[in-house]
């Protein structure tokens, strides 16, 4: 029953498949045959790309750039290419023998979550890439980042792909240990800068009684500055502790060290502080209640910018929503 491409009157060209059966005379001379068509234009397209689709799967299984692996749940692995096993240290007929089983690659804590991936992917279908460890063939580990469609939900047949990264750990706790590095490098000097600055603290509050009003009045101011700067040393610090949480900086997560505040004192403390740092005209301008409490990180929120065009003064902001109004300065 061979295949055959017909021209049809309207010129589209049409498969059809020649089923026919000789004819011959009772003297036994051949005469013709008789036979049928059926158009199967439709079902050759659905084969081609078919196998265009299988031809795909192939090529991104044999490329090896991704372990690519179809089991059952049952722990029976079919199919496995040869970047999955090498990943593993193990070789492709070790992985393919009926006496393997793939929990062997499950570190034993790891079989109770093992037990909810299978149920997620057998009621979705699917498992969204997720990072995960397998153990090798000599014990140690491996990580990945793994991510599984479902086959066949009778035969609890699915396939697996698995991206070693064990790059990117390893270039992730270089990052880290550079960090941490940093961190303390810059700890240094902002506790010496500290220790220096409780130390002038110190003298001031051990100064003389008899001295001159111009010059108590030079010590308060000097004093006053020296309390600002306690506090951006310490909000630096706090900058600095941050850098440690790597994995809060790139998922831009901080943590807030929430107390009940009275947020018209941070904002002039604030103030004070950009005005001391600054040759530029602030302007202050506070709602008539003295005290709004708040609870929020008053290091965080005093961590504002400066707006000004060249040439121009300073604005100077904060805004919360309250019954009275917002506060600006």
């Amino acid at each position: 029953m061979p295949n055959s491409r017909l021209r049809r009157f309207d010129g589209q060209y049409r498969w059809v498949l020649d089923n026919g059966i000789p004819f011959y005379a009772p003297d036994g001379t051949f005469t013709g045959y008789i036979g049928s068509c059926i158009d199967i234009t439709e079902r050759r397209s659905l084969e081609q790309q078919l196998q265009y689709s299988e031809q795909k799967l192939r090529s991104l299984v044999e490329a090896n750039i991704l372990g690519v692996i179809v089991a059952d749940l049952d722990g029976r692995i079919y199919e496995s290419n040869d970047c999955f096993a090498q990943t593993l240290g193990y070789s492709t007929d070790e992985l393919l023998a009926e006496t393997f089983h793939w929990s062997q690659l499950i570190p034993p804590e790891s079989h109770e979550a093992l037990g909810q991936i299978m149920t997620t992917l057998l009621s979705t279908g699917a498992l969204p890439p997720f990072e995960w460890e397998y153990l090798r063939k000599d014990g140690s580990r491996v990580p990945i980042l793994a991510m599984a469609t479902l086959l066949d939900q009778e035969r609890r047949l699915a396939l697996g792909v698995a991206l070693d990264i064990s790059a990117q750990k390893a270039a992730e706790r270089r990052k880290q240990e550079f960090l941490r590095m940093v961190s303390h490098e810059l700890r240094t000097p902002l506790t010496a800068i500290l220790g220096l600055i409780e130390l002038a603290l110190l003298h001031i509050e051990r100064r003389p009684t008899s001295l001159a009003p111009e010059a108590e009045g030079l010590l308060g101011q000097i004093e006053q500055q020296l309390r600002l700067a306690c506090g951006q040393v310490d909000i630096e610090t706090r900058l600095v502790e941050d850098l440690l949480e790597v994995s809060q900086l790139e998922m831009h997560q901080f943590t807030l060290s929430l107390h009940q505040e009275n947020l018209v004192t941070i904002v002039q403390e604030t103030v004070v502080s950009h005005q001391a740092a600054r040759t530029r005209d602030i302007e202050l301008v506070l709602p008539p209640a003295e005290v709004v409490p708040v609870i929020a990180d008053a290091g965080r929120i005093g961590q504002v910018g400066i707006e000004s065009a060249p040439g121009q003064g300073a604005t100077f902001w904060f805004t919360l929503p309250l019954a009275d109004g917002p506060i600006r300065a």
